[in-house]
């Protein structure tokens, strides 16, 4: 085969703490193509014992004439950084990234090069992927993952984690797109969506490849983040996305605050004492209360104990209304956030069925303070009271005759994540 035939492939690997996966890692890029390959692996800056003499026995073991190895090391920037940092030392004409735990298999880079061979305009060719456990002995196939969606800037801004996703060593890159595209590295995380938005939005062209070409591992690893930590990345990259695509997709900020809320912001959800409805789900019993008000508060008292500060105060000022209350206490219980108190103040009610309600709330109940003034001082100094005692980051106020929309605290929380990272980057 001739030289035009078999281009120059950079493979580009960061690696951090990954020792135990680095070196089939690194043999699974050199199998993957039968022309002259250079794997670049970005050590950054890991900390695992013994990583700096396993990265030179990897590359001892590997290199050859046909496939040279070379390590970069660098201070921990994260994975965006790493990716970038190899990418820079790149002097292939075709560029595969690899995550230093995940696979391609054999040919995978042989079968893109004729990919590009056949579609000459093309820019970035994509296989299928498979899913593998830690060990390697078990595999699945997610169909239409990434088959069953067009690349069109509308599937990547709005479908992209909700049945759309692209492993990012699925792709093989010609190296001249990263002359105007680097990976953000202001995210720690979701920084391949904000970059294939990016290609699309450029007017990149992709093509799939059928072909189940690159695996990528689940292990414990790989899923050790915190589900508020990669919530706020999200975000972050929504940011950065709305001031691509806004205009071309009007809704998809609001898209993207909902998979906020749904994802990342209902881990207090599952620790919630919950009771199954006919359909299956999981619904928390209601507020009931008969005429003299003599019911408990089934709903409030599930919620989890706090272990820590509240993100979110919420005050209550009551008198009187006992018609509403119960609603407004149900749409508080109904609310998504994590770490949220709720301090009821009750501004000396003349309704005995309210002084009923709130007698149900035991004591020592961490979640829910009930409070009584003593005289009736009206609702700015009710408020006032309650402010001096909550504890949350946040305060939000409602009144005992109003309710809230469901998911309407977790809502003001992206906002207000989102409207702090707009105002940092615009800071620096």
């Amino acid at each position: 085969m001739t030289d035009q035939a078999n281009p120059i492939v950079s493979v580009v690997i960061p690696c951090f703490n990954q020792g135990k996966y680095i070196f089939e890692s690194v043999l699974s890029a050199k199998l993957a193509y039968v022309g002259p390959v250079e794997i670049i692996i970005v050590n950054d800056g890991s900390t695992e014992f013994g990583i700096s003499r396993t990265l030179k026995r990897v590359r001892e073991f590997v290199a050859d004439e046909r496939c040279s190895v070379r390590i970069v090391d660098q201070l921990n920037q994260g994975l965006p950084a790493a990716r970038n940092a190899g990418i820079a030392t790149a002097k292939g004409e075709f560029v595969q990234l690899l995550d230093a735990d995940d696979l391609l298999t054999a040919g995978k880079i042989d079968e893109q090069i004729r990919h590009f061979g056949i579609s000459l305009s093309l820019d970035v060719s994509i296989s299928d992927c498979l899913f593998s456990n830690d060990a390697l002995d078990q595999f699945e196939h997610h169909a239409n993952l990434v088959a069953g969606f067009d690349f069109s800037v509308e599937n990547f801004a709005l479908h992209w984690e909700r049945g759309f996703s692209i492993p990012i060593h699925c792709a093989l890159f010609r190296r001249t797109i990263f002359d105007r595209i680097r990976f953000n590295e202001r995210v720690r995380a979701k920084e391949d969506w904000i970059f294939w938005v990016h290609l699309v939005v450029d007017g990149f062209r992709l093509a799939y490849l059928g072909s189940k070409s690159a695996i990528y591992r689940v292990h414990n690893q790989s899923i050790c983040r915190s589900l508020s930590s990669v919530g706020k990345e999200w975000i972050k990259a929504a940011v950065e996305i709305e001031a691509m695509v806004g205009e071309r997709c009007p809704g998809f900020m609001d898209a993207a605050v909902a998979w906020y809320v749904k994802t990342y912001s209902g881990s207090a959800e599952s620790e919630i004492r919950k009771t199954p409805n006919e359909s299956g789900r999981e619904l928390v019993e209601p507020i009931v209360a008969d005429d003299a008000g003599s019911r408990a508060l089934p709903t409030l008292l599930a919620f989890p104990e706090l272990k820590t500060s509240p993100r979110i105060s919420i005050v209550v000022p009551i008198f009187n209304h006992y018609d509403y209350l119960c609603d407004c206490l149900n749409s508080l219980a109904i609310q998504e956030a994590n770490q949220i108190e709720i301090i009821l103040v009750d501004d000396a009610s003349t309704d005995s069925r309210v002084k009923t309600l709130l007698a149900g709330i035991p004591k020592d109940d961490a979640t829910i303070r009930v409070l009584h003034n003593s005289e009736n001082v009206g609702i700015a100094e009710t408020q006032n009271r309650a402010v001096e005692r909550a504890r949350g980051e946040y305060i939000a106020f409602l009144d005992c005759d109003d309710r809230l929309p469901a998911h309407a605290l977790t809502r003001a929380l992206a906002f207000i994540v989102l409207i702090c990272s707009m105002a940092w980057w615009q800071a620096i």
